[in-house]
């Protein structure tokens, strides 16, 4: 682990590494890993010296037992030790700091999934938000490729839907016959409802009067909608991945905009279930890692347009396809922030396609593989098979 008491710290600090050669075992699946090797802002141990040995097991916070792991560790570190004690060894090599510069282990990118009580190794646990007039069976047909992409025996999905009953209109999307059949006849949802209203009324489709910059767009009971999915993400998590799919997005969008407005030791207790010890230390922290969007677009009613004042730097991936007819709407904002300008650094692919998850080869494959290494990469990286 690093040295915590910067006084103590201060010669490395200043960029002098010892020459004293060091070997460094690390388990990935130690509750300190990330922490042991990224240092938390400050020098990680195996850069105070100059000629460090990194190795690593798949196990936690203990010296490695299981084999052939384990066998191959001690033996490598009892030659290297071998060697720097002048000693010879078995295949009759005795060249001092053979590993002066060895290629590493890379870093981590972030802490690796456990279940905290046995600090074991734990599935990816991922929640995603069906699209507005959708059902979750929709969505488990829709985001099959995604959960094969990130490994079926590697991660979990909680499905949910929108509290809002809806009924098609006049001006409304036409709900597929694949999606009809997918439903078994059950009521579609919405998030929420909005009301449109024109600067000069007219008997628009709804569709056309939300693409008028000028129209007021006004959701409604935003308040306790969010309140619904904060308590859902604080009783049954932790969560590790947000997926989202178009008003899906819009609502997690606003979810994360409440967050980050938020004071974090205001969290109650009584909303932590024993599986929740994801503690947020500071308000720009979500309960989950990294959010996924799909087809989503950005907030139109102006009440909560100040949640995104300055970017947020949660961690976000957008997929978009360019053959959708809200492409243009969902990435130029038009007139408003568009949805991409809320984060500091968002990952953004697209495709062909409609307003849909993409489905043609070979680029929706693609998508697929390189979103789940961005999940992977903020979640600990994939467990080795």
């Amino acid at each position: 682990l690093p040295i915590r008491d910067d006084s103590w710290a201060e010669p490395f600090s200043k960029g002098g590494k010892a020459k004293h050669p060091s070997i460094h075992v690390f388990g990935r699946y130690d509750e300190y890993y990330h922490y042991g090797r990224r240092a938390a802002g400050r020098i990680a141990p195996e850069d105070y010296y100059e000629a460090s040995l990194v190795l690593e097991h798949e196990e936690g916070h203990r010296l490695p037992q299981l084999q052939p792991r384990a066998g191959e560790l001690y033996a490598r570190v009892a030659r290297e030790v071998r060697l720097c004690c002048g000693r010879p060894v078995k295949d009759g090599i005795n060249e001092l700091h053979s590993w002066r510069k060895p290629l590493r282990p890379p870093k981590p990118w972030a802490p690796p999934l456990l279940e905290m009580e046995l600090m074991m190794p734990r599935k990816l646990r991922v929640l995603a938000l069906t699209g507005g007039h959708s059902c979750t069976e929709v969505l488990k047909y829709q985001s099959a490729p995604l959960r094969q992409a990130l490994g079926r025996d590697l991660c979990e999905f909680t499905f949910i839907e929108g509290t809002e009953d809806w009924t098609w209109f006049e001006g409304e999307p036409i709900v597929s016959d694949m999606e009809k059949k997918l439903a078994k006849g059950a009521q579609l949802k919405n998030w929420y409802m909005d009301t449109i209203t024109e600067e000069t009324p007219t008997d628009k489709p709804n569709r056309e009067k939300q693409f008028d910059p000028k129209s007021r767009v006004e959701y409604h009971k935003i308040p306790e909608k969010v309140q619904k999915l904060k308590d859902l993400i604080f009783e049954e998590g932790p969560f590790d991945v947000l997926v989202a799919f178009s008003q899906g997005c819009i609502m997690t969008h606003l979810l994360i905009g409440h967050l980050r407005k938020e004071d974090p030791s205001m969290q109650a207790a009584s909303k932590a279930s024993k599986r929740w010890h994801f503690t947020r230390n500071k308000p720009e922290e979500m309960p989950w890692r990294v959010s996924v969007f799909f087809n989503g677009m950005h907030i139109r009613d102006k009440d909560y347009m100040d949640l995104f004042d300055t970017p947020s730097p949660h961690p976000t991936v957008h997929v978009f396809g360019r053959a959708d007819e809200f492409y243009d709407y969902g990435r130029d904002g038009f007139g408003y922030k568009p949805q991409e300008e809320y984060y500091v650094d968002p990952v953004i692919f697209t495709h062909s396609e409609g307003h849909a998850f993409p489905t043609q080869p070979p680029r929706a494959r693609e998508i697929y593989d390189r979103v789940a290494a961005e999940i992977w990469r903020h979640c600990g990286g994939r467990p080795s098979a």
